[in-house]
Parts: C-alpha cells; sequence; structure tokens
C-alpha cells in the first residue's frame, strides 16, 4: 500500500475514529456504573477497577449483563422520567376525611372496642375542638 497514501491516511482515519468510539463506551460505562443507585460503593469501586485495567473484558461483560438497560437508565436520567425499571417514590398517603374518621370511631364504639368517655376524647381531637 506504499503506492496508495490516500488508502494509508483513511485506513488510519478509521483507526483513530474507532479509537475514539472505544474511549466514549468506556467513559459511558464507568459513569453509568458510577450514577447506578442498584448497586453498593463496593460493586461500583470493583466495576470501574474492573472496566480500567481489563477494559475489553470488563465491558464486555458489562454491557452482556447490563446493557438492555443502559439505554433506558441513560434516558431517564437526562429526561428525568422514570423507567419502567426505575422504582417511582411512592406518592404520600391522603389525610383521611374528619367523616371518615368520625365513621371509624362510630363503629369502633358499636363494637364496643370504645367506651364513651375514649370516644368523646378521640371525637374532639378530629373535630379539633
Amino acid at each position: 500500500m506504499e503506492g496508495f497514501p490516500l488508502v494509508n491516511l483513511l485506513i488510519l482515519m478509521l483507526w483513530f475514529f474507532m479509537l475514539l468510539a472505544w474511549i466514549w463506551l468506556l467513559i459511558s460505562l464507568v459513569v453509568d456504573v458510577l450514577q447506578r443507585d442498584d448497586f453498593s460503593g463496593w460493586a461500583k469501586a470493583l466495576w470501574t477497577f474492573f472496566l480500567i485495567v481489563l477494559p475489553f473484558l470488563g465491558s464486555l461483560i458489562y454491557l452482556v449483563a447490563f446493557g438492555g438497560r443502559l439505554s433506558a437508565r441513560g434516558l431517564a436520567r437526562t429526561t428525568g422520567i422514570p423507567t419502567a425499571q426505575s422504582t417511582p417514590e411512592q406518592p404520600p398517603a391522603p389525610w383521611p376525611s374528619a367523616s371518615a374518621e368520625l365513621e371509624k370511631l362510630i363503629k369502633l364504639r358499636e363494637d364496643g372496642e370504645l367506651t364513651l368517655r375514649e370516644f368523646e376524647t378521640q371525637k374532639a381531637k378530629i373535630l379539633g375542638s
């Protein structure tokens, strides 16, 4: 290929861009490992060490094991929209209404589980008087 300098330049450019893609992949995997909530600190340290010391084997194993959800986690981080894999926060339980609380008290009083004095005390707390 000494007679074709343009081919050598194209091959060099191909290798250069493949190296850039490889570095980009490693950085993306390390960032994903460090931003995961389901890994402990030791697991994050072990995966990061594995990706740095044995980058080809480490990235291959990480992509096989966790690559299916890699794009979903990245999308959830950038958009803020939780995915099916992430656990959404539970909404706070609504405060029970005063009438519902009074109905419970009346049922407990009718069942004989509350005395008249306990019933009156709880009713006063609910009504705020």
